[in-house]
């Protein structure tokens, strides 16, 4: 990571040094298309979110599995979820 700091540092001490050589109203200019292009995306994606949503005439209710139950037999007993699980915390 120190290694990737210290390539990068270069680059963005140049970048930092053109920011500032440019005047005034050209930083705003940029500032302010930046921050349309941003509102431009998010408008599109709202819009098309509404637009699935609201292409979705109803909610498809289905049931709830249970994971731990995926491909054991109906006989099988199902164990408890904590012994299931490692020292770590992590399923086996």
């Amino acid at each position: 990571m120190k290694k990737l700091q210290l390539s990068l540092k270069p680059w963005l001490d140049k970048l930092d040094s053109r920011w500032k050589q440019l005047p005034q109203e050209q930083r705003k200019r940029v500032v302010l298309y930046s921050f349309a292009g941003y509102l431009i995306i998010t408008l599109a994606v709202l819009i098309q979110v509404i637009m699935q949503v609201g292409q979705q005439r109803e909610m498809p209710v289905t049931h709830i599995t249970n994971p731990l139950a995926k491909g054991m037999d109906k006989g099988t007993e199902v164990k408890n979820t904590k012994e299931l699980k490692n020292g770590n915390n992590e399923r086996e």
